[in-house]
């Protein structure tokens, strides 16, 4: 029997109802790719909520807290894409909203869904031969020379190598440009950079370095060749940045998953 996934079924660790004041939803706009949000807890705008072209797929992601390979459902997820607008209530919490847009996917789109264990292919993130290649962060894990300062208007230069400078600071940032990719991290553990690492290859990635302190450090890489065999003139991929840069190694493993598996789901929403 199809189960559908409510307010009432235990698919979220939340057991009541939450839904949005007003919500509208409909296809994004044809040929326009650009992927937008705005607003919704913890922004200047909290009870007005809008993601724009989003696919399918992002939506599930992002209203169950999922990463794309713990989704699996219908290949038209990731092509078809939507906008919503919403009002929240004052007060929701970002936890909230995930549950308001998990009903939301129920009322409009009659989803159903259950989670389910499944073995699928990913990596270890082990420490390479010769060692480590990380700092320990200087001062204590929130020291910033420059969290009391006004940043000024960030604009991205290249390096002599053609990589996107980072924003000044010792905070999290990323750049991409020109197919060049550099990460910066601070006071970074392992078990972190490994969740994040696996959502930018879009494979599980487990931690097994046997390293427990935080890290400073910065990696770059290709991000036109994302797969550890392929070709890359420009640059390393991102497997040989990790081993070249960081002193660590990505090695193939089995490992298991909770998966949002999808039973149903119509591909065009309802009026209300």
């Amino acid at each position: 029997m199809m189960r559908i996934v409510s307010c009432l079924m235990v698919v979220t660790s939340l057991a009541w109802c939450q839904s949005f004041e007003v919500a509208t939803v409909k296809h994004g706009a044809p040929g326009d790719y650009g992927v937008r949000g705005s607003g919704g807890p913890g922004t200047s705008d909290p009870t007005r909520y809008s993601v724009e072209n989003y696919a399918m797929s992002g939506l599930l992601e992002m209203a169950f807290g999922i990463s794309s390979y713990q989704l699996s459902g219908p290949g038209w997820l990731d092509s078809e894409r939507f906008t919503v607008a919403a009002k929240v209530p004052e007060g929701t919490t970002r936890e909230q909203l995930r549950l308001m847009m998990q009903n939301l996917l129920v009322e409009r789109f009659r989803l159903a869904a259950h989670f389910e264990k499944r073995v699928i292919a990913g990596y270890q993130l082990v420490v390479a031969k010769r060692g480590p290649k990380l700092a320990a962060p200087p001062g204590g894990p929130d020291s910033d020379e420059d969290s009391e300062k006004t940043s000024a208007p960030f604009r991205m230069t290249f390096d002599n190598d053609g990589y996107p400078q980072l924003p000044p600071g010792r905070h999290y940032a990323m750049t991409i440009a020109n197919d060049r990719a550099r990460w910066r991290f601070a006071d970074e553990s392992m078990n972190h950079f490994a969740g994040i690492l696996g959502n930018q290859i879009h494979q599980p990635i487990l931690n097994a370095t046997g390293l427990t302190r935080g890290y400073d450090f910065v990696v770059s890489w290709s991000a036109a060749a994302p797969q550890p065999d392929a070709s890359a003139d420009s640059g390393p991929t991102i497997f040989a940045a990790i081993q070249e840069q960081l002193g660590l190694k990505l090695v193939s493993a089995k490992i298991a998953v909770d998966t949002l598996v999808i039973d149903h789901i119509e591909k065009s929403p309802s009026e209300d």
